[in-house]
């Protein structure tokens, strides 16, 4: 299985919802089946740094393109694909996040695929988010539409 990560601008898209999905300008094709982990950025009132949060993960079960949108393309999961996690998960002060960021050019670029040679981050984030019941066991098999 393979990991993207999304970021989601609290300041600039709104908070996200509760719906597991991403809407980016990117290509989603290769998303299906695989994971998403969706980090928010919240600009705290009177702060001048952001702060960092692990909202939801997913597997993609579908992709579409939209048409009259300010996104291009989006993938959803299911309520049984995902883990919305009831208070989000602050990742500012945990020892790896710093080079997590900067390997993924500190959010940039938008959805990113979390590489090979960046595939330990995945054992940190799957860690976080264990006591929710992710990541889903093996024998797991997502119904792809």
């Amino acid at each position: 299985m393979r990991h993207w990560v999304q970021y989601h601008n609290v300041a600039t898209m709104k908070e996200p919802t509760k719906e597991f999905f991403i809407r980016t300008n990117k290509p989603v094709g290769e998303l299906c089946g695989n994971t998403v982990w969706l980090i928010k950025g919240v600009l705290p009132e009177g702060e001048r740094k952001k702060s960092f949060f692990l909202s939801r993960v997913f597997i993609a079960t579908s992709v579409r393109g939209l048409i009259d949108e300010d996104f291009r393309n989006e993938a959803r999961g299911t309520d049984e694909d995902g883990v919305h996690f009831p208070e989000p998960i602050e990742l500012d002060d945990l020892p790896w996040f710093n080079g997590f960021k900067k390997n993924l050019a500190n959010f940039s670029i938008g959805l990113t695929e979390i590489t090979d040679m960046e595939e330990h981050y995945v054992s940190k984030l799957e860690e976080l988010s264990k006591p929710w019941g992710w990541p889903r066991p093996s024998s797991y098999h997502p119904k792809i539409t």
